[in-house]
């Protein structure tokens, strides 16, 4: 089977890393200037080993501020761009200060207008890296669909919270309510139910306070499953996977194995005890 998107984040990183590592090195800006060959290359593979996660913990901070809900993904993924490039800013300064050479080191003015000049230098082009690496799931995800007033202040369940409420608005209805698990995917949650499956704007940390509602547990940093839904337990090549009732597996941790193992032997006896 195909390996999950977030069984690969190790390589896809690599990969994404290498590729710009290159790029900035071919193309010379002017914050390598002066460089040349390994250091110029060393100089920006730091750059885009600093701003990478960066950039991928400003869209999970997003991710968790209720207030900034109502934000389009492409909005959110912008705002994420900028945020990263604020955190960035100090590391950028002070990896110009490691490499800069010895007639480049005199003062420059107060060190408010160095980090604004800096920020200023990167942050649309930050910005717009970070929406061309995210294009390919923006494009894939369900547009979140705003609760009618009516939706909103009629038969509502008070014990739902917040988070579940947003949860569900931004699902297709034609999916359904019945879920039978859900993947981190980078900073985007894949939503399996019994009648497809889509890619939202959600943060696989908030799912989890969600879906304590359900029967399920988290079997895998990345994966929470249904369990009236985990169809079986299969080895491949050495690792544990849950086959779920849509034919999809998922790795199942070393961590969680027993745990997953007790739940369903738990289910299986009080099945069996409901026919007698």
């Amino acid at each position: 089977m195909k390996p999950k998107l977030t069984e690969r984040l190790p390589l896809i990183y690599l990969g994404v890393g290498t590729a710009l590592t290159i790029v900035l090195w071919l193309l010379r800006p002017a914050a390598g200037e002066g460089l040349s060959g390994v250091t110029a290359l060393f100089f920006w593979a730091l750059h885009v080993a600093i701003v990478l996660p960066l950039l991928y913990g400003a869209q999970e901070l997003l991710g968790k501020l209720s207030y900034l809900d109502r934000l389009s993904p492409i909005s959110a993924t912008v705002v994420a761009g900028i945020l990263g490039s604020v955190a960035f800013t100090p590391f950028a300064v002070g990896l110009d200060a490691l490499f800069a050479a010895p007639n480049d080191s005199e003062d420059t003015g107060p060190i408010w207008q160095l980090w604004t000049s800096e920020f200023g230098s990167f942050v649309f082009p930050i910005s717009l890296v970070w929406v061309l690496l995210n294009a390919r799931a923006l494009s894939r995800l369900s547009v979140p669909r705003l609760l009618a007033d009516e939706e909103m202040t009629t038969a509502v369940d008070p014990e739902i919270s917040e988070d579940e409420r947003e949860f569900w608005s931004r699902m297709p209805k034609p999916l359904g309510k019945n879920i039978v698990a859900v993947s981190a995917e980078l900073h985007y949650l894949r939503v399996y139910t019994t009648l497809g499956d889509t890619l939202i704007l959600f943060g696989f940390g908030r799912s989890l306070e969600v879906l304590q509602r359900f029967d399920g547990m988290q079997i895998h940093r990345s994966h929470w499953v249904a369990l009236p839904h985990v169809a079986d337990l299969v080895r491949n090549g050495g690792s544990l996977r849950a086959r779920l009732s849509n034919d999809i597996e998922l790795s199942v941790s070393r961590a969680n194995a027993k745990a997953l193992k007790d739940r369903l032997a738990g289910q299986t006896e009080k099945e069996l005890a409901a026919m007698t």
